[in-house]
């Protein structure tokens, strides 16, 4: 607990000293003791602050994780032991990662509590960057009764908040663009999988059938010819690149695509992530290229969000990087998104192998290319719409 003197009470000490200084030079006692009673308020003022924020509670109920651009309302709560007026409750909330801003401090007001009251006060916020941030600590301070000097109790209560990246909406040139190539993945992955596919039950022979499917022990034992039968794939896996290259002078607009990029992703994740089955990976290379693959879920929706949160950008990395790092963890038979800032030239995606894409893939054939530098990605993406 520290004491503070107001711009108010430097005026009244600055008072004070005069007089003070007047009676000692000229020896007149009735300004002696006219400086004595001035100093009765100052001290009455340090007492009751320091009276008042002994023992008081302070909590802060807070979402760990919300989404750029909506508000959140973050409540207060304040109780003591003895009657409490004008007490100040300031929140603060600095930012981790991203780009560096000065920190804010909302603050509450809690008029008039009685003694052993619970106050309950809330203020809103709402963050327009993603990102990291620390949240607290919690500072209380009271100016009552004269307002000469501050009174203030630093309660350290801190916590982490994750802002996600703020979701749009997929128009439907996007949605027939995606549908288009999943449904040439399942072509290919129906091929194969009747070579390679998992064997699971028998079948009459069908014409057209291939003679290397034929299960000649059963057939031979049920007088009629008997093909396996293999599962094909009903999900649609997807491996999602992007690319946060960035010039070394960026401007606003470059910034801004940047995070438009960000945007389209997590909307993607979303909405891919929703239905069951499918195994997703998200590669994505700022500073470092983090990688996050498993099946589709609300935990990996959680992981996805948490990974294009804290994602940063870049200068010097190749391309190539981002497309061998993926390529080794990529589910088979997945449709291929890269979305970046810059150009991939074509000799770049033929002479990167996803093993992970099946046998006899040499290139990303299946890979769709978003440039968010570009007016393309608003012919997919509206960020402007909840998605």
């Amino acid at each position: 607990m520290r004491t503070s003197i107001t711009r108010e009470g430097a005026y009244f000490l600055f008072v004070l000293a005069f007089v003070l200084t007047g009676a000692l030079l000229r020896e007149i006692n009735l300004m002696l003791i006219l400086a004595g009673m001035m100093i009765g308020p100052l001290w009455f003022n340090w007492r009751i602050g320091r009276r008042m924020l002994r023992e008081v509670q302070i909590a802060r109920a807070a979402p760990d994780v919300v989404s750029a651009g909506e508000t959140v309302v973050v409540q207060i709560s304040l109780s003591g032991k003895r009657r409490l007026c004008a007490i100040q409750v300031e929140d603060r909330l600095t930012a981790i990662s991203g780009d560096s801003a000065a920190p804010l401090r909302p603050t509450v007001l809690f008029p008039v509590l009685a003694a052993g009251q619970p106050g309950r006060a809330s203020y809103r916020i709402r963050f327009e960057r993603r990102g990291q941030y620390t949240v607290g600590p919690l500072q209380a301070s009271t100016r009552f009764p004269l307002g000469l000097a501050r009174t203030s109790l630093r309660v350290p209560q801190t916590r982490e908040l994750l802002v996600t990246p703020r979701l749009g909406k997929l128009t439907p040139q996007w949605k027939r663009l995606f549908q288009e190539a999943a449904q040439t993945t399942r072509q290919s992955q129906r091929r194969q999988a009747l070579s390679e596919g998992d064997f699971y039950g028998l079948r009459d022979w069908r014409g057209g059938d291939s003679r290397r499917h034929i299960h000649w022990r059963t057939s031979a034992r049920r007088g009629n010819l008997m093909v396996r039968q293999f599962e094909l794939g009903r999900h649609q896996h997807l491996a999602l690149l992007l690319d946060l290259w960035q010039p070394p002078l960026a401007d606003d607009d470059a910034r801004q695509q940047v995070e438009w990029a960000v945007s389209f992703a997590a909307t993607l994740i979303a909405e891919v992530g929703r239905g069951g089955g499918s195994r997703l990976l998200l590669a994505t290379m700022g500073s470092k290229i983090d990688l996050l693959d498993g099946p589709a879920s609300a935990a990996f929706v959680r992981g996805a969000f948490r990974q294009l949160a804290l994602a940063t950008t870049h200068t010097s990395r190749g391309p190539s990087e981002l497309l061998a790092g993926a390529a080794a963890r990529a589910p088979s038979h997945c449709q291929w998104i890269l979305v970046s800032l810059r150009e991939y030239p074509k000799e770049v995606l033929n002479s990167a192998s996803p093993k992970a894409n099946g046998a006899g893939s040499p290139s990303f054939r299946r890979l769709i290319h978003v440039r968010a530098d570009t007016e393309q990605l608003f012919d997919y993406f509206d960020p402007c719409q909840a998605g």
